[in-house]
This record gives C-alpha cells, structure tokens and sequence, in this order.
C-alpha cells in the first residue's frame, strides 16, 4: 500500500513518534547517519528507535540485519502488512 508514495508512512511515524521515517519521495538518507543516531541515542540512555521505513524504499529486514551488524543493537523488523491483515 502506498508503493512509491510515503504518506501513510509519514502519518503512521508521526502517530507513534518514530526517530527515522523513511519516504520514497525524499530517497536520500544516509542509513550511516541513521546508525550514528541510534548509536548517540543509546549513548543518551534511550532504549528504542523506532524507523517507518515506506514500502517504495526497500526491504526492511536487510536494513535491519545492516543496522544490527553496525551497532551491535539487536535489532527487528516488523512488516505491518501481515499484522493489519490478522
């Protein structure tokens, strides 16, 4: 849902507070500079980031096993599709 427009993804972020929301439209993140604010947040004592990664940006479980390999974090991904459909 959504394919290559990122406004559920922006909306469902905004809602649940996430650190990183990840839009087709404005594809030019740098996942280092992700890696280096979850780093700086767990160095600040915060326990969680939250990342809405949009359906155009790509494959959210080879991001999260990328972030997991940097970090030393453990890290999940959740596809919400398979969630919502019960």
């Amino acid at each position: 849902m959504g394919r290559n427009a990122g406004y559920i993804a922006l909306w469902c972020g905004i809602a649940n507070g996430a650190e990183d929301i990840l839009l087709p439209e404005k594809y030019d993140y740098n996942e280092q500079n992700i890696i280096n604010n979850i780093i700086t947040n767990r160095k600040h004592g915060k326990t969680h980031h939250i990342i809405i990664n949009a359906e155009g940006i790509g494959h959210s479980t080879s991001m999260a096993r990328r972030i997991e390999a940097a970090t030393g974090i453990e890290t999940r991904a959740t596809i919400l599709g398979y969630m919502q459909r019960g």
